[in-house]
C-alpha cells in the first residue's frame, strides 16, 4: 500500500498493454491461405505449433477472413509466419505486386524528405484524387460521352 494515497502500490508491476485489434474485413487472409494451399485446419495446426497456448480454431480463421470478429496484431504476426510472408504484406492481395511497390515507394518518400516536402506531396495527391476529370478508385471504365443530336435531324 502507498502510505500517501492508500492505494495499492503497483510500481514495478508489468502493465497490461491494450490489445491491438483490427476490426475490418480481411479478405486478403483467405487469398494468402489459398495461395499457400492450406486448409483452415492446417493454419490452426501451424499456429498452435508456433504458439501452443493459442485458442484458435477453424471458425476463428473463417471469422477473421470475413471480418466477423476482430483479429489481434499478435495473431497477424503468427499468420505472416504461417504464410511465409511479412506482416505488412498480409494487408495486400498476394498477387498485387504493383500496389506493394507503390506503397514501398511512398513509404520511402515519406521517410527521406523533410516534413514540408511530404506535406506538399500529400497535397498534390489529394488534389489529384479530388479532380473532377479523374475516375475514382474502382470506378471502372467511364462510359463514352453522350452524343448530342443536331436540331432538325
Amino acid at each position: 500500500m502507498d502510505a500517501r494515497s492508500g492505494m495499492p502500490d503497483t510500481r514495478g508491476m508489468p502493465r497490461k498493454r491494450p490489445s491491438r485489434l483490427i476490426h475490418e474485413p480481411f479478405p486478403e487472409l483467405a487469398a494468402w491461405r489459398e495461395l499457400r494451399n492450406l486448409s483452415r485446419q492446417h493454419v490452426v495446426d501451424r499456429m498452435a505449433a508456433i504458439r501452443p497456448e493459442s485458442q484458435i480454431d477453424q471458425a476463428s480463421i473463417a471469422k477473421w477472413e470475413k471480418g466477423e470478429t476482430p483479429i489481434r496484431v499478435q495473431d497477424l504476426r503468427i499468420l505472416a509466419t504461417v504464410y511465409s510472408t511479412t506482416l505488412d504484406r498480409l494487408f495486400f492481395d498476394p498477387g498485387d505486386e504493383a500496389r506493394v511497390a507503390r506503397m514501398q515507394e511512398a513509404y520511402d518518400i515519406i521517410n527521406t524528405r523533410d516534413p514540408a516536402a511530404v506535406d506538399a506531396w500529400r497535397a498534390c495527391g489529394k488534389g489529384l484524387r479530388e479532380a473532377k476529370n479523374l475516375p475514382k478508385k474502382d470506378a471502372g471504365p467511364r462510359p463514352p460521352p453522350a452524343r448530342r443530336q443536331r436540331e432538325g435531324s
